[in-house]
């Protein structure tokens, strides 16, 4: 997947596959859900909570779901940030 710009984990068990299929050990990259990572290739991780049906889409008073960290990944791109 050498074109392979963003990867979107929704999950903690997401977040560490990628991180570990990238050769980086799970424990160096730590899963911030809402947090948009840039990878030592260039690769974009952006992290996402996976909610569950019937979740609550806010833990805490924060959501940081696929929907709330989606554009922020489409701005990074516009800009160039990958």
């Amino acid at each position: 997947m050498q074109h392979l710009r963003v990867v979107v984990a929704l999950g903690v068990l997401a977040h560490n596959a990628v991180v570990t299929a990238c050769g980086i050990p799970a424990a160096r990259v730590r899963f911030q859900p809402g947090f948009i990572h840039t990878l030592p290739d260039g690769l974009l991780l952006a992290d996402a909570h996976h909610i569950h049906a019937g979740t609550s889409a806010t833990h805490a008073g924060a959501s940081t779901g696929l929907a709330d960290v989606l554009p922020d990944v489409i701005a990074r791109l516009a800009r160039g940030a990958a």
